[in-house]
C-alpha cells in the first residue's frame, strides 16, 4: 500500500503547487541558470504529470515565480546580502558551473516567465513570491484556506530551496506535505537533492512519486446503468 492510501488522502482537499518553473531554468537560449539537461527533462516530465492528475480531477494547481520587481528606485526586493555577495563577486552556485544573476530574473522578463511545457491554464493562479518560501509575503495561505486545503503537493525546482523552504512553510502551518521527488530538481546537483528529499522526510512530511500521484488521483469510472 502507498502512502497516499494509507492516510486515506482526499483529492477534495488536495492541491498541486508548482514552485519556479521558469524559463530561466529550462530555456537553454538564455543560458542563465540551466538544470542540467536531463534533470530538466526529467522534472518537466513529471510535472506534466502531476498536472495531468490534478486537472482530471479538476483539483486545484497553483504557480509560484520568483523575481524582482522594478520600480522607479531600482529593484527593490532582491536585496538579501547573500546572494547579492554571490552576484556582486561572481561566485560560482554550488553544484553548478555558473555565477548567480539575479539582476536579470525580473518582473516581465523572459527568465521569470512559466516554461511554455507546464504552463498555466486559464483561472489557474500564479503566485509572485519575493523569497524561497512561496508562503512569506504572498496570499498562498489564504488561498488554500479558500480551497480547503489539507493536503499540498509540492514540485518543481530547486528542491533544496524553493522547495524545501515551502514545504517548512506548509509544515508550520499545518498542511500535510507530500514531496513529489521525481518531479523535483535543483541546479545545485543530485546530492543536494537528496538532502533535501531526506530532510522532508525526516521532519516535515512524506515522499512520494508520480506514479502513486496519478494512481491515487485517477479518475473514478463512471458507474454501469
Amino acid at each position: 500500500m502507498g502512502i497516499l492510501a494509507e492516510l486515506k488522502v482526499e483529492g477534495g482537499k488536495s492541491a498541486l503547487l508548482v514552485v519556479d518553473m521558469v524559463r530561466g531554468y529550462f530555456d537553454p537560449q538564455f543560458s542563465y541558470a540551466p538544470l542540467e539537461k536531463e534533470d530538466a527533462a526529467r522534472v518537466t516530465r513529471g510535472v506534466q504529470s502531476l498536472l495531468q492528475s490534478f486537472r482530471a480531477r479538476n483539483l486545484p494547481v497553483i504557480y509560484t515565480q520568483n523575481y524582482g520587481r522594478r520600480t522607479a528606485w531600482g529593484p527593490v526586493d532582491k536585496k538579501n546580502p547573500f546572494l547579492r555577495w554571490q552576484e556582486e563577486n561572481r561566485k560560482k552556485v554550488a553544484g553548478a558551473g555558473f555565477t548567480r544573476k539575479t539582476s536579470l530574473n525580473t518582473e516581465g522578463s523572459p527568465y521569470a516567465e512559466v516554461h511554455d511545457a507546464v504552463g498555466p491554464r486559464e483561472g489557474e493562479i500564479v503566485v509572485h513570491k519575493p523569497r524561497y518560501d512561496s508562503f512569506y509575503s504572498t496570499h498562498l495561505e489564504v488561498i488554500l484556506k479558500g480551497l480547503g486545503t489539507e493536503n499540498l503537493f509540492l514540485c518543481g525546482v530547486n528542491t533544496n530551496n524553493c522547495v524545501l523552504a515551502t514545504a517548512y512553510g506548509a509544515f508550520c502551518r499545518d498542511y500535510r506535505v507530500f514531496l513529489v521527488e521525481d518531479a523535483c530538481a535543483t541546479w545545485n546537483g543530485p546530492e543536494l537533492h537528496r538532502a533535501a528529499v531526506s530532510q522532508v522526510a525526516a521532519s516535515l512530511g512524506w515522499v512520494t512519486a508520480c506514479a502513486e500521484v496519478e494512481a491515487h488521483l485517477a479518475p473514478e469510472a463512471p458507474a454501469k446503468g
